[in-house]
């Protein structure tokens, strides 16, 4: 088959219709033309013209995925799930995300870090809820395990806990000593634990303010 044109697109300009033999056969971004060599003149076999549609359909979806990633870092699960969702076939999106991550731009261990890192600095968490939403964005289990055991082991998990249990218990409380105890302590522990700290934790954490008030 004889490459007989090859247009700019005028809705993209980016890209191109390639022609064989007379008749329009497939579309390719400016990246695939100029890595294929294509120019008028040149014959195809079936193979390599249907090999350059599969490289287009990569490349287009790279580009869709580097544009998201522009806006938050993503973990493989949320690139793979997006790029299907937008039609890619399960090959390209494997393909997409190989390729970004052998680039660093998809790196599931430093965003697990980030994540962690993040949470923790804008709101007390536990590691019950931190590996939830973790898991949620797709991140292995081995790498979010390893990141909470980094970021948040039991010592500065406890630490971390007994400051939200003092946070939430001076709020509810006056001068540090709530007009009804058990109410006050249920409330606090059940606050603990939606922040994503065991109830072990969440019960040491009152009784450590509960000793602070005493002293």
């Amino acid at each position: 088959m004889l490459i007989t044109a090859i247009d700019r697109q005028t809705k993209n300009r980016l890209r191109s219709s390639v022609y064989l033999d007379g008749t329009f056969a497939f579309g390719v971004s400016d990246e695939v033309l100029l890595r294929a060599a294509l120019h008028v003149g040149k014959e195809l076999t079936q193979a390599e013209a249907e090999a350059l549609t599969v490289a287009d359909a990569e490349e287009t979806a790279k580009q869709k995925a580097i544009r998201l990633i522009g806006i938050r870092p993503r973990t493989e699960k949320e690139i793979t799930t997006y790029l299907l969702r937008r039609g890619y076939d399960e090959p390209t999106a494997a393909a997409v995300v190989g390729k970004l991550t052998a680039l660093r731009l998809i790196d599931d261990l430093e965003f697990a870090r980030m994540f962690c890192r993040d949470k923790l600095k804008l709101k007390p968490s536990g590691s019950q809820l931190l590996r939830r939403q973790l898991a949620q964005k797709g991140v292995p289990r081995q790498i979010l395990e390893m990141v909470l055991l980094d970021l948040s082991p039991p010592s500065v998990e406890s630490d971390t806990a007994n400051d939200a249990a003092g946070r939430y218990w001076s709020k509810i409380s006056r001068n540090g000593i709530p007009a009804d105890l058990p109410a006050a302590k249920k409330k606090t522990l059940d606050h603990l634990m939606r922040r994503g700290f065991s109830f072990e934790t969440s019960r040491n954490a009152i009784s450590h303010i509960l000793r602070d008030d005493d002293e």
